[in-house]
């Protein structure tokens, strides 16, 4: 979400993230997308937009895969290169991004799309770096979900089908952060439209799971069941 440059922010989610501290992570979000991430060709030239700290971008990497890790967030950046090895990483915004057209096999963006007020801005940059054939895999909050990022109702349910913009603070494991993240709800037809229109076709869409490995006497249990995540896989079908 929308916190770019502070360390504080940065420092946050390197521990959430290298700590396993993120439930929802562990035992919803992240195997859905890897065991997606496993379907691709091998020694595939990949993006990782809105990378954070790196740990997709790595996980691709020890998979053979060349990887570029971006995000707008210098101070991620720096923490995703701590524990580089061959995947390289350097900040940008995917709104200019730097690189040549049909430049990539593959990106992904795990819950990167919320962070646009204008959506179809980003999927026509990342669309335009994308080889024809290639694929597109992304997660995002379900936007029929009526519940934010700290637990809470985030809206009106009958808002759905309006773009709204909101500001809160994440709570994972307990802790809450230094600083409120902005992040914005559109209906899913949005992002459809949009992906048509820059010539994706959908071959893939899941609401992920709890996977069987989760604790049945987690604290969370009933929270972690509830569909708190879209995971799509859009092939680039048309120049």
């Amino acid at each position: 979400m929308i916190y770019s440059q502070h360390k504080d922010m940065a420092d946050y989610w390197k521990t959430i993230i290298r700590e396993g501290r993120d439930a929802f992570r562990t035992y919803v979000s992240d195997p859905a997308l890897f065991e997606r991430l496993d379907t691709l060709d091998e020694n595939s030239r990949i993006l990782d937009a809105g990378c954070g700290e790196g740990y997709v971008s790595r996980r691709l990497t020890k998979q053979g895969h060349e990887v570029i890790g971006i995000d707008l967030s210098e101070p991620l950046i720096e923490h995703a290169r701590e524990l580089a090895t061959t995947e390289t990483y350097q900040v940008c915004d995917v709104l200019t991004l730097p690189f040549d057209e049909q430049t990539f096999d593959v990106v992904v963006a795990n819950f990167l799309l919320m962070e646009f007020e204008h959506p179809e801005l980003a999927i026509q940059r990342l669309a335009k770096v994308l080889r024809h054939g290639g694929r597109f895999i992304f997660q995002i909050l379900n936007p029929r979900m009526n519940t934010s990022l700290s637990g809470v109702m985030k809206g009106e349910e009958d808002r759905y089908h309006e773009t709204q913009r909101l500001e809160e603070r994440f709570v994972v494991d307990g802790t809450v952060s230094p600083r409120a993240a902005v992040y914005f709800h559109h209906p899913f037809e949005r992002y459809e439209q949009a992906l048509a229109e820059h010539g994706f076709r959908r071959i893939y869409r899941a609401i992920p799971e709890p996977i069987a490995e989760t604790p049945t006497d987690h604290a969370m249990i009933k929270t972690l069941k509830q569909p708190w995540f879209v995971l799509m896989d859009y092939e680039k079908v048309q120049s």
